[in-house]
């Protein structure tokens, strides 16, 4: 793969939530480490989050999914159902599915509330069907409490498929911080899917993916995304 270029929350969370997150705004507090403690890898489905809507997209004739191989599961973004991707970092890592396909190559485009482009990049998408990392580069700082929007177009000749998403940077308390700070592994993870913090959910589970295999599993169910939880993490 090619690159070029909250808040008061119950005394732990705090995050400046976007339109769509107006109402029933106030999210979990995660619990501290410990260590007898069974982790649970279910991302929450508080109330505010909305039904699933299809993350993927475009193409012509009619057809959605013109790159991907008939009957395989389609391109589709690891994200919640409200497709909000939450993170504490000015660059994260996004994860997107690539199935079977003809295509080779897709564009990579991260906009700014207002439209502006901030980021844009051709992306050589993997010889193999799984779950591919998308970080963004560290010439990327997401500012705060701000809802970017982005999208992933795979080309195939004449037609493309799209996956689309937000990204929402979000800072959490001195006391939950402190408490993902000690925590390692699994048990990190679970504070973070806890605090409603996504992609760092991921990013901690696919630091060790082997090991968390099962956990990573278990996350993706959790959000709906069943179809892919068995697709391996790609390098």
């Amino acid at each position: 793969m090619a690159w070029r270029h909250i808040l008061p929350l119950a005394g732990l969370v705090t995050t400046l939530l976007p339109p769509t997150w107006a109402n029933n705004s106030l999210l979990p507090s995660p619990p501290l480490p410990i260590a007898s403690q069974q982790v649970s890898l279910e991302f929450p489905a508080g109330p505010r989050r909305s039904a699933p809507r299809s993350t993927a997209g475009g193409g012509i004739r009619g057809n959605l999914h013109p790159c991907t191989v008939k009957n395989e599961t389609p391109f589709t973004a690891l994200h919640p159902p409200d497709q909000l991707s939450t993170t504490m970092l000015g660059n994260p890592t996004l994860f997107v599915y690539v199935p079977p396909t003809i295509a080779t190559a897709a564009q990579f485009t991260l906009t700014s509330p207002v439209g502006d482009k901030v980021y844009e990049t051709a992306v050589t998408l993997p010889s193999q069907s799984g779950v591919m990392r998308l970080p963004l580069p560290d010439t990327i700082a997401l500012a705060t409490a701000t809802p970017y929007r982005w999208r992933l177009v795979m080309l195939c000749g004449g037609e493309e498929e799209i996956v689309r998403g937000q990204i929402l940077r979000v800072e959490l308390g001195p006391e939950a911080k402190s408490a993902i700070a000690v925590a390692q592994g699994l048990q990190k993870a679970e504070l973070y899917a806890q605090s409603e913090v996504w992609l760092d959910t991921l990013m901690t589970l696919a630091a060790d993916y082997p090991q968390h295999r099962a956990a990573w599993r278990e996350l993706l169910i959790s959000v709906g995304l069943g179809a892919i939880a068995d697709q391996p993490l790609l390098d």
